[in-house]
């Protein structure tokens, strides 16, 4: 298994998710261990928790949406397109 990270690299995400870059992996990985810290706590979260959580969400959206809109223009300009 190791050998063939060091080679192949890390595949993440199913066959739809190719476009998705590293940058965003990590930033929803990121997300997802802040939102399960905050789950585990089960004590309410204070506002600078939430703050938080809420620019790592809009930081992950906007990473995901520029690497869609990204593979999508590299699309069309292989098709001959805009």
């Amino acid at each position: 298994m190791e050998t063939g990270e060091k080679i192949l690299g890390f595949k993440r995400g199913s066959t739809k998710e190719e476009w998705i870059s590293m940058e965003t992996w990590k930033a929803i990985d990121e997300r997802k261990l802040l939102k399960s810290k905050m789950d585990q706590r089960r004590i309410g979260w204070n506002s600078q928790q939430e703050k938080e959580q809420e620019s790592t969400g809009k930081r992950t959206r906007r990473s995901k949406r520029g690497a869609k809109r990204i593979e999508i223009s590299i699309y069309w300009k292989e098709q001959g397109g805009r």
